[in-house]
């Protein structure tokens, strides 16, 4: 599986300079992203070539940068620059030439630019692997509270494309009186559910009758799927991880109701898997048109785990070998349907 690491350089030429950045007065480096992801462009139809990223200075002094590739394939511009302030920024534009034989005969292709200043160095990595809108979360660090995310499929490589909304209430009413709550004990964990009639969904272009709801937070399609302890495990069957909780805990609420537009299964005050105490909201919404979304409400902070969706293409027990984590606070904002 391919991971990304971000990590600071040791530039001795910089070293005195470098010294300065660490206190109030100098210079330091602010980079916009960690990932440039060139994917499909849905309005042109073509694969995208030109992505941007900004380079601040969130420190006291001027801030000097240049920033180099180490791939041919890749070019930047400017590769180099001042930013004196942080109302300052310089925007760097970065090109992928998608004809290189190189990017054109791999399975898959990353470059990494490394961004070496006076006020610190930084790496962003620019990848053109599919988005499998899948990331990881350490305690501390889960920031999609409040956000639906939207996931239209567009016939590019990564099969949807991905929006978010803000949100403070799921877009489909839980208290519906079409919503049937689920009961773990009495019909097993997963719950295998069917679909009303002919209805079917559609899950990156495969057709399922059949789901498997968890008390633990996740939903596959046509096979019971696995708690996604790591991307391995995500991966292995089709499959939208949640949250991770325990929806067997008293006060807990899972429940499933079909429309005419989409089937939703929402999960309501289920603590945190392991933590007690903190009720976890969250909506899927499938609809039978191919689209997703996924709403999070009242998220623990102190949540951990893998959140997003899986193709069913770690089958044979490991990740995709082009996996890159997603950010899902970097889509672009979309309306909610």
């Amino acid at each position: 599986m391919h991971r990304f690491f971000k990590f600071s350089l040791a530039v001795p030429a910089l070293a005195a300079t470098l010294v300065l950045s660490g206190c109030p007065f100098g210079p330091r480096l602010n980079v916009s992203t960690d990932v440039l992801r060139f994917d499909f462009d849905n309005v042109s139809q073509n694969y995208e070539t030109v992505e941007t990223f900004v380079v601040s200075n969130t420190g006291r002094s001027e801030l000097e940068f240049t920033i180099a590739s180490d791939q041919p394939w890749v070019t930047v511009s400017p590769a180099s620059g001042t930013a004196i302030t942080s109302e300052t920024p310089v925007t760097i534009t970065v090109t992928v030439d998608r004809e290189f034989s190189e990017l054109k005969s791999a399975d898959f292709s990353d470059a990494t630019l490394t961004i070496t200043s006076n006020g610190g160095d930084e790496e962003v990595l620019a990848t053109v692997a599919p988005d499998y809108f899948t990331q990881a979360f350490a305690p501390g660090q889960v920031d999609i509270d409040g956000l639906e995310l939207t996931f239209t499929p567009n016939g590019g490589p990564s099969f949807y494309e991905a929006t978010q909304s803000e949100i403070t209430e799921f877009s489909t009413d839980p208290e519906d009186g079409r919503a049937f709550p689920l009961d773990f004990g009495a019909f097993g964990d997963p719950v295998k559910a069917g679909m009303v009639g002919d209805a079917t969904v559609s899950y990156y272009g495969e057709e399922y009758d059949t789901l498997y709801i968890s008390s633990e937070g996740w939903v596959s399609f046509g096979e019971p799927g696995n708690n996604p302890t790591t991307a391995d495990d995500h991966f292995e069957v089709p499959q939208i991880s949640g949250l991770p909780v325990d929806a067997t805990q008293a006060g807990s609420v899972v429940s499933y109701q079909q429309d005419d537009e989409k089937l939703t299964i929402t999960y309501e005050n289920a603590p945190t898997k392991g933590v007690p105490g903190f009720g976890n909201n969250f909506q899927l919404n499938l609809f039978f048109t191919g689209e997703i979304t996924t709403g999070f409400l009242d998220v623990d902070p102190a949540l951990s785990g893998i959140i997003g969706l899986s193709n069913g293409q770690g089958s044979s027990g490991t990740a995709p070998s082009d996996f890159v984590p997603s950010d899902f606070t970097e889509y672009n904002t979309g309306e909610l349907k």
